[in-house]
């Protein structure tokens, strides 16, 4: 069988199967939203633990500096954070003393963002700041 071109091949696709359909377009879209109905939540998710993350991360680096400046100077350093006017404490203010000797007392500070939660606490013998995260 040959086509008219006189090669020997025969085209099989013809102009009206060159595409997709109506309902292959729609099948797929709705799986595009699907997936993305699905993935947002775990975006958010993932959003605000990088923010609590950094949040403490800044915190521990500021006790860091004030333990520091009492070293260096020889003077008592203090710091009170409140985190409650930020929304990510609903504690009262905490208040960390930091010693010339390095030791330091105050806290634990807790940071919450939905079910996550981080604490931060003073060593009171060398008055460095730890965290631990919960899930």
């Amino acid at each position: 069988m040959t086509n008219s071109s006189g090669t020997g091949h025969i085209n099989a696709s013809t102009s009206a199967d060159a595409g997709f359909t109506l309902i292959e377009l729609v099948i797929a879209l709705a799986i595009m939203i699907l997936v993305t109905a699905v993935a947002m939540p775990a975006l958010d998710r993932a959003r605000n633990n990088t923010a609590l993350d950094r949040a403490a991360a800044a915190i521990i680096a500021e006790l860091d500096g004030a333990r520091t400046t009492a070293l260096r100077t020889n003077a008592p350093q203090e710091i009170v954070l409140n985190l409650a006017r930020a929304g990510l404490a609903t504690a009262q203010p905490s208040t960390f003393t930091f010693r010339p000797d390095g030791s330091g007392q105050g806290g634990p500070l807790t940071l919450a963002s939905g079910t996550r939660r981080i604490t931060i606490a003073l060593d009171p013998l060398t008055g460095l700041a730890r965290h631990h995260a919960s899930p």
